[in-house]
């Protein structure tokens, strides 16, 4: 039998989990009267590190363990900077604790940033190094209160490219804060428009710059709202087509990715289309209202490549 197993302290396990660190509350969780937690609180076996939190001797400190025990202290999450160096979000390091506590809490804390929220019951934290920490939509989401737009999008692409998170997850995290107010959506909701055209119904207005542009180009001939059908029948409406041509250009608009599912049902529908022997050119509000010239190349190839001429 191992002896050090019988030996281990009630606490062992916890601890070890915790970065060295237990609370109170978990002490005597763990069956401990409160006499005896107030013993061991006095000994010279923990150290307090932060209110109601202490770390057993010997236990290194580190910014995982400061981190922690701010939240410990103060039933927080980690957040915003601290959350995207703990997902490994490119551009951002290990600094100042920052976590995010309930409007009810006091928040008080000596040594890190607090911030307030009255959704963090939505939050659904997720444990990186055991830490609660905010999932990375919600991390970007509020990098966007503390951060520049430019580093957020910088963000946003290292977490896509290293599939962190998704375009669905930004855009369904989006939807629930937007009317909150809630700092850092207007930085999100401006990324968001970019890549995928203006919010709150103004889609149509892209449509129009996206016809506008092509014409201007000289690539007419098309038709707008197409039906596009494949063997098992209706497929999708398309922005713009050349149908002897079997090209598509879509507007890549915000207004049809507002949930995951309507995101998810569109890259089907464009799936099926491509399938069916369709070319589909999906363009964001970059391609048209920014630096269409590569756009316009594509298409013009692959128009003249199926036999369009002017």
């Amino acid at each position: 039998m191992d002896r050090s197993r019988i030996d281990a302290p009630p606490w062992a396990a916890l601890t070890s989990r915790q970065h060295g660190l237990v609370t109170c509350h978990q002490l005597r969780h763990l069956g401990l009267t409160p006499g005896h937690v107030d013993q061991l609180l006095r000994s010279d076996r923990f150290l307090t590190i932060e209110r109601g939190v202490y770390l057993i001797h010997g236990a290194p400190v580190t910014w995982h363990t400061r981190l922690l025990a701010a939240c410990l202290s103060i039933d927080g999450v980690a957040s915003h900077r601290s959350a995207a160096a703990l997902h490994g979000i490119g551009g951002y390091r290990p600094g100042r604790p920052e976590l995010t506590v309930g409007r009810t809490r006091d928040g008080r804390f000596v040594g890190a940033q607090v911030h307030w929220s009255t959704d963090l019951d939505r939050v659904n934290p997720q444990r990186v190094d055991q830490i609660p920490t905010t999932p990375v939509a919600r991390t970007i989401l509020d990098l966007g209160a503390v951060s520049s737009r430019q580093r957020v999008h910088r963000a946003i692409d290292d977490a896509l490219l290293r599939g962190l998170t998704s375009w669905p997850e930004l855009l369904a995290v989006y939807e629930a804060h937007r009317r909150q107010g809630r700092r850092g959506a207007g930085t999100l909701r401006a990324i968001l428009a970019e890549r995928f055209g203006d919010a709150d119904g103004a889609e149509s207005a892209l449509e129009l710059d996206l016809q506008r542009l092509l014409r201007h180009h000289g690539l007419d001939g098309f038709s707008t709202q197409v039906d596009i059908y494949d063997e098992d029948g209706f497929v999708m409406r398309a922005d713009v087509a050349w149908t002897e041509e079997h090209t598509v250009v879509e507007a890549d608009s915000l207004a049809f990715h507002l949930t995951p599912e309507a995101f998810r049902k569109d890259r089907r529908c464009r799936a099926r289309a491509r399938a069916a022997g369709w070319f589909l050119y999906e363009a964001t509000a970059i391609d048209i209202r920014v630096d269409p010239a590569p756009m316009i190349d594509v298409v013009r190839g692959v128009l003249t490549d199926r036999g369009w001429r002017r």
